[in-house]
């Protein structure tokens, strides 16, 4: 029989078999219902905007629709490939804020504890400074300037102001927690295996039940399968607490989007040298176009004066995101938002902007991004979506893909263990965990978590 059954191979369930696996000589698996994580498309920065959704790379969720945002619904992409969904995103190495992690309120989660744990990761999760950041990247920088936000160079020591990210690459390839942690593990990897239901011996989880009819017994299983796929697993094996499904966060976002005659990324005359270099600039010096993980450059920013610290986010990325033509885009989120949703076996209701303090954060923020954008701006360019300003953000609303919180600790699962409230071995481990959604981007925070349960609970 299997020791530990581990179920999802993301950036949180990649770290725990890693570990796991050094840590114990006994037998551990680890199921992932996507692909193998091999190919140039997953492990070459750009190839995010071939992979994203792309229904071989991304499950291509949906939320339901937002009655509140003239009916809009919002794209969830979630990585269908090993490495989950830190193999298809921009590999932005952001930790968040201290706070983050003292609002919890969880023992020993403090944010000073917290940091600690991010320092001992750093040492096995690479971050390094992009190696060929565009022109226009460095100019939406110096716009912000201009209007005078600060330049940060680094948004894990001090947060506030526009700079370029810091990324999770080396020498020009994506470095995951496969990267990491699996692949130099004893850690039995199958992939194109997806779960159905787990088979329930009162408070003792005895088997996974296969979509193929197989079954898998293990004295031991954890789910890492996400804050859509954790929950709806245990909803479809007959599971019901008090509180799963429910809490549901995502950083609310709007963007613009830029075409241009001379200026960005994209299929065009003028772009015919980068076109033709760029592979070989690649292969040959792991430089160029191809290592850009798309998304650039951004920050954190006040959209109001009397503020402790920022309450929006800006991404920003020199690509025409129709590709044929010259463009840019930007978008803004939200925070620290206070609307929460809810996940069921039929929707993902996001819930997205309901409280009104964050449809009116999301309305400043983007006034912000668009003066900035104006000020970078030359002839020429010109916006995609013209609207007014409040009519663009209803119209637009999307999430920045960071979905947290529907299996939260504290009250789906005991913080001590990890396990859900009358199971004795069964666990859950990725952002479904997380009380509150970190400031920033929830890749890095989900490897940390994954990090120090492994080490330290499991």
């Amino acid at each position: 029989m299997i020791d530990t059954l581990i179920i999802g191979g993301g950036s949180a369930g990649a770290i725990v078999a890693g570990i796991l696996a050094q840590k114990s000589n006994k037998k551990i698996v680890l199921l992932e219902a996507g692909g193998s994580d091999r190919g140039p498309i997953t492990q070459i920065p750009l190839g995010l905007t071939q992979a994203m959704h792309n229904p071989h790379f991304d499950w291509c969720m949906r939320s339901t629709s937002h009655a509140h945002l003239s009916g809009a619904t919002a794209k969830i992409p979630r990585g269908k490939v090993l490495g989950g969904s830190g193999s298809i995103n921009s590999m932005l190495y952001v930790r968040g804020r201290k706070s983050d992690y003292d609002e919890w309120g969880l023992p020993d989660w403090e944010g000073e504890r917290v940091w600690q744990v991010f320092d001992e990761l750093a040492e096995h999760v690479v971050h390094s400074e992009q190696a060929s950041p565009h022109p226009l990247s460095h100019a939406f920088v110096k716009a912000g300037e201009a209007l005078h936000i600060p330049q940060a160079y680094d948004f894990n020591t001090h947060q506030e102001g526009l700079g370029l990210y810091r990324v999770n690459m080396q020498r020009g390839k994506r470095w995951t927690g496969v990267d990491a942690f699996l692949r130099r593990s004893s850690a039995e990897v199958r992939t194109g295996v997806e779960v159905q239901r787990l088979e329930l011996n009162d408070t003792r989880v005895t088997a996974a039940l296969l979509k193929n009819g197989e079954r898998i017994e293990a004295r031991r299983i954890i789910l890492c399968a996400g804050a859509i796929n954790s929950p709806r697993l245990l909803m479809a094996s007959g599971i019901d607490l008090p509180g799963l499904g429910e809490n549901l966060q995502d950083h609310a976002a709007a963007a613009l989007v830029y075409t241009s005659k001379t200026r960005g990324h994209g299929l065009a005359w003028r772009n015919a040298g980068w076109i033709l270099s760029a592979p070989f600039s690649y292969l040959l010096r792991r430089k160029g176009a191809f290592t850009s993980p798309t998304v650039e450059a951004g920050g954190f920013v006040k959209t109001l004066p009397d503020l402790s610290v920022p309450d929006v986010q800006f991404h920003f990325g020199p690509f025409n995101l129709s590709y044929w033509g010259h463009g840019y885009f930007a978008d803004v989120c939200v925070l620290k938002p206070k609307s929460r949703g809810r996940v069921t076996l039929e929707a993902i209701d996001l819930n997205l902007l309901s409280h009104h303090d964050d449809l009116a954060t999301l309305e400043r923020g983007y006034a912000l991004l668009q003066s900035i954008l104006t000020h970078m701006g030359q002839e020429g360019d010109q916006r995609v979506f013209p609207e007014e300003l409040k009519s663009a953000v209803r119209h637009h609303a999307a999430t920045a893909y960071h979905p947290v919180g529907t299996a939260a600790l504290g009250s789906v699962l005991n913080p001590a263990t990890f396990r859900p409230r009358g199971f004795d071995n069964l666990a859950i481990v990725d952002t479904s965990c997380m009380p509150t959604i970190p400031a920033g981007n929830t890749n890095n925070p989900t490897m940390m978590l994954a990090y120090r349960v492994a080490k330290e609970i499991l």
